[in-house]
């Protein structure tokens, strides 16, 4: 396990909760009042892309007072991300930090791999696989890349 990719074992709706399964976490207003608020979701961090890893066998069953449905524990890790960098750092393994394009083009077909959810402007990134150079309409000098946050 790398330092950077921490592990954590949250409780989560029953319904999603399958191998790979993807989610943003954003924190209901009700769940921040909760007791169980650290147990469940406190290590998870607001606006980041997690990725279900391993169930948790248990024979307990939960009820979540806020979703009003059962709740079981899974292990996640921060999803891996697709986006863009400068092509002269898509390199296997570098780790740099983030930044998207300055770019107005909202119907461009990159767009959101330039912007994708779960990255933050200045966050290190770990460059995970190199994909293809991508033929930005501005002429910027890019490439699709699969990247690790590192928190």
């Amino acid at each position: 396990m790398d330092i950077h990719q921490e592990k954590a074992i949250i409780l989560i709706d029953a319904d999603i909760a399958k191998k790979g399964y993807k989610f943003i976490y954003y924190e209901a207003e009700e769940c921040k009042r909760c007791p169980y608020k650290d147990v469940c979701t406190g290590k998870l961090q607001q606006g980041r892309i997690y990725e279900i890893i391993d169930l948790i066998k248990t024979k307990k069953k939960m009820i979540c007072s806020v979703i009003k449905s059962e709740v079981v524990p899974v292990e996640v890790k921060l999803a891996d991300i697709e986006t863009i960098v400068p092509t002269k750092k898509a390199l296997d393994s570098i780790i740099i930090k983030w930044s998207n394009p300055a770019c107005e083009n909202y119907s461009c077909t990159f767009r959101t791999l330039c912007f994708p959810k779960g990255l933050k402007r200045g966050d290190k990134i770990k460059i995970k696989r190199v994909k293809e150079k991508v033929q930005c309409p501005l002429n910027y000098d890019v490439t699709h890349v699969t990247v690790q946050l590192l928190l």
